[in-house]
This record gives C-alpha cells, structure tokens and sequence, in this order.
C-alpha cells in the first residue's frame, strides 16, 4: 500500500538530468536580464491549469469558452500546442524540464507570456529569447543558494510541473484554481492526450483506488499522492482547487478528505468534478 508516509521509499524521485546539469543550468539562467517570478497579491481572477491526461480532450471547447469569459489559460509541455491546435489562447506557458529535449515544447505552440524554471537549458531560454519570460525557481537543494539574495519565491508543491503549476498560480495570486487533465493514468493505452515521446519509455502498472483499476506510471501515482499534500496546504491558504475529468488523481482526490471533515470536499453538478476549500 502507498501512503504518503512512505511514498519516498515505495516511489522515489528519480530527476531525468543530474544533480550537476540542474545546477550548472541554474547558474548560467541566473546570469539572464529577465524579471523573477515573485509573490502577487491575492485576487479574483479564475485559473485553468490544463495537463496532457486524455481527459482533458473533452473539456476543450469548455476551456476556450471559459478563457473567451475572462479566465486565465496555463498550459505545460504539449498541452499548449493541443490547446492552440483547438482554437484556444493561452495565457502562461510553464516548462520544468531540464531535458534539452524539452525545448520542442516551447516552439510547438504560442503564448502570451512564458514561466521557465531556472533549472531549463540554455536552449529553452535561447528559444524564447524573443518571447515575454520569466524566470521561476524550483526549490530543489541547492538553488535557492544560487539564487542569493534577490527577491523571488520558490516554488514547491510536488516533483511535476502539474503540481508545480498550482503552486506557481496561487504564487501569482489566484485563489480559484481550476485543473484539467490531471488524469495521472492511461486511457486505451494512452497516458496523454497527445503524442509524447519523451514519455515512450515509461511502463505502466496497475494500481487499484477504492476498488477502481487504473493503469499507472511510478510518476504519475506520485503525483496523485502528492496531490494531497498539495491542494490541502493551498485550501489552508484560502484557496479553491477544483478538479475535472477523472483518472487515477482525480478518484484519489475525491476519497482525499476524512468522514467527518466536510469542507475539504464538495461534489459539484458535473459528476467528473469537484473542488477542495476550506470554507
């Protein structure tokens, strides 16, 4: 059983660079002229964070509809050229990958402005010199060292970028956070709603949830579990995480809050979502 007091043993972060290129490539992008995400006061502006779990494909033309309305669009890795290809604006793109890789993402799709960890390569940053970035810190060891003393935030809240992403939003002062494709699974053999081969790799296994089969990767079942740390200290800051769609993440999140503490989860309307607040 993976409970969150064991989740380090039972499933490991395993970085896909080294220790050595995070901070080699941390130093060089400090040295960049660009602004430094920093924290925002809280306001009343709506966001949506879309990750690439298959479900997210339904909820697209709700997306656009939603952004059309006034909220705020962040997208990661392939979702941005997804939501692009759908007709859809994005407002925020953000990157955590330190893979050179990595930097197809940011020329496969457009967007107002662009969040890339310190951590990236050279490349992404290269790659986005004529876009508006900033530049956001992971709080991985070492970095804020780097950092110094200029202001800034770290940002923790979970090993992906989906997770890094709500912490980021209620960092830029959203309190109404809203996430799409969090699947954290496959759907029919596919762990995403677009082609990602730099996950070809990853072997899925079967995991159960409250008697719910799902087929998982090791990262996406942390995800879910860190989950739960994640959206409860943003509810303990007056934030609102509602989750659509379904999967693995959002089945956890759902069975997340204890019998007797009912405002950690409300059901809405749509039975494919539900949000955590504390009020």
């Amino acid at each position: 059983m993976i409970l969150p007091s064991n989740l380090d043993d039972t499933i490991p972060v395993v970085c896909n660079v080294g220790d050595f290129e995070i901070l080699a490539n941390t130093r060089l992008s400090c040295l960049r002229n660009l602004p430094w995400l920093q924290m925002a006061e809280p306001h009343l502006d709506t966001v949506l964070i879309v990750g690439g779990g298959p479900s997210v494909k339904a909820f697209l033309p709700t997306i656009k509809a939603l952004r059309e309305s006034g909220a705020k669009v962040f997208a990661m890795n392939g979702t941005m050229k997804l939501l692009n290809d759908a007709g859809c604006g994005v407002d925020y793109f953000i990157l955590l990958d330190a893979r050179p890789e990595s930097v197809k993402f940011l020329t496969n799709g457009e967007a107002s402005e662009y969040l890339i960890a310190s951590q990236c390569p050279p490349e992404a940053f290269d790659a986005a010199s004529s876009k508006a970035v900033t530049l956001w810190h992971p709080n991985y060891e070492g970095i804020p060292e780097i950092a110094g003393d200029r202001d800034c935030v770290f940002i923790g809240g979970g090993s992906s970028v989906g997770l890094q992403s709500m912490s980021i939003a209620y960092a830029m002062g959203f309190r109404d956070i809203h996430l799409y494709g969090f699947d954290s699974s496959y759907t029919d053999g596919s762990g995403h709603a677009y082609a990602q081969p730099l996950n070809d790799a990853d072997a899925p296994e079967e995991y159960t949830v409250n008697g719910q089969k799902f087929m998982a990767t090791s990262w996406m079942v942390r995800q879910a579990m860190e989950f739960q740390t994640a959206a409860r200290q943003l509810a303990d800051g007056d934030a609102i995480v509602v989750v659509h769609g379904t999967g693995l993440l959002p089945t956890v999140a759902a069975k997340m809050a204890p019998p007797d503490v009912t405002d950690w989860f409300q059901q809405t309307d749509d039975s494919s979502s539900f949000y955590i607040s504390k009020h």
